[in-house]
């Protein structure tokens, strides 16, 4: 079960390791802010939301991947099942009348 499951569907966590809200690099606060670093904090909070969305869309790619497989999984099953079901149409045509057949010579003799 992923994240995204355990916390409902369209909620989103924090991955381990990512901040959110004030603790976050670049999100100011604290009695250094602004100070100290020149400006390192923006690059890092930018290259760490980066990172995000690439995990985000390699987490997307893989849900994708994995619905495909379900659903080619699926139509195949469909497809035999259609095809069993055309099997007992074709057999119900052929012995019914055969069938009749024999109920009427029963009845005639």
């Amino acid at each position: 079960m992923d994240r995204e499951e355990r916390l409902g569907p369209g909620l989103r966590g924090t991955r381990p390791g990512l901040a959110m809200g004030v603790n976050r690099p670049g999100a100011g606060g604290g009695a250094g802010a602004g100070a100290g670093e020149g400006g390192r904090e923006a690059p890092t909070a930018a290259s760490l939301e980066k990172l995000a969305e690439l995990v985000r869309q390699a987490e997307a790619k893989t849900r994708a991947r994995k619905l495909e497989g379900e659903t080619q999984h699926a139509a195949e099953q469909f497809r035999a099942a259609e095809l069993r079901a055309r099997r007992a149409v074709e057999r119900l045509r052929v012995l019914r009348p055969a069938a009749l057949r024999t109920l009427e010579q029963a009845d005639h003799d």
